[in-house]
């Protein structure tokens, strides 16, 4: 993080409760809740809480990613991007593996196995910030 972001910057990220959450549709173990300062959305964020739609679950995938060899779908593009795979905190179907989000905005709960070094991830963080 001390590459991503200024000392100014970073005082702002605030820690957040992250909640341990179960698949709606497997009964994997979710592990603990954590206090992290950046973390992955899970299904309920996904499906829930910030996105109404596959469409807006949608990711373009950055030139990094790209360059690092995320899959990506063509199909999912337009002039601005193509769209990616990406990672959520929510276990999937089984141990060692995560739910995801594939390139039309579709949640895939039963999940792909995190030894997969070639999806994406879509980081949170919350932000603390003072009017003056």
């Amino acid at each position: 993080m001390t590459e991503a972001f200024n000392e100014q910057e970073q005082a702002k990220i605030a820690v957040t409760q992250v909640k341990a959450e179960k698949n709606p549709d497997y009964d994997t173990n979710p592990g603990n809740d954590t206090e992290d300062k950046v973390f992955l959305p899970g299904i309920g964020d996904v499906c829930n809480t910030y996105f109404d739609s596959n469409e807006e679950r949608i990711c373009g995938a950055t030139d990094y990613a790209i360059a690092k060899g995320v899959v990506t779908y063509e199909k999912y593009m337009d002039d601005d991007y193509v769209a990616g795979v990406w990672w959520l905190r929510t276990p999937g179907a089984k141990v060692h593996t995560f739910a995801d989000v594939v390139y039309d905005g579709y949640v895939i709960k039963d999940g792909v196995g995190v030894l997969l070094p070639n999806l994406g991830v879509r980081p949170m963080m919350w932000i603390s910030y003072t009017f003056s």
